[in-house]
């Protein structure tokens, strides 16, 4: 599945978003899991901490009724990665750990 600019772009704000929520001072640090749910029929991507809120929320057009079975091996193993690995690059995930992350 190939995704537009545009797509990218709202994945990527989404993990800003969501990790901003833990921003802290340099003294200070959360540990949390935070969720991602990729949703087939209404293409939404929904990202929640441990306690169920909510901490963004976006829909991805390339998503939406989205037929085949590959979906979730589309939409988490090969989109979602990419923009983690750029945010650590950029220093905007710096402190962030992925669970089962090989680069960890």
């Amino acid at each position: 599945m190939k995704l537009s600019t545009q797509s990218h772009s709202l994945i990527e704000s989404a993990l800003k978003e969501a990790v901003s929520r833990f921003a802290m001072g340099c003294e200070q640090t959360v540990v949390t899991d935070i969720h991602l749910l990729p949703k087939q029929g209404s293409g939404e991507l929904i990202i929640f901490d441990d306690d169920d809120e909510e901490l963004a929320r976006v829909i991805i057009e390339e998503w939406v009724d989205y037929d085949n079975d590959d979906f979730y091996e589309n939409a988490i193993i090969s989109a979602i990665p990419m923009h983690i690995a750029v945010g650590r690059e950029t220093s905007k995930f710096n402190r962030l750990i992925v669970s089962g992350d090989p680069s960890r």
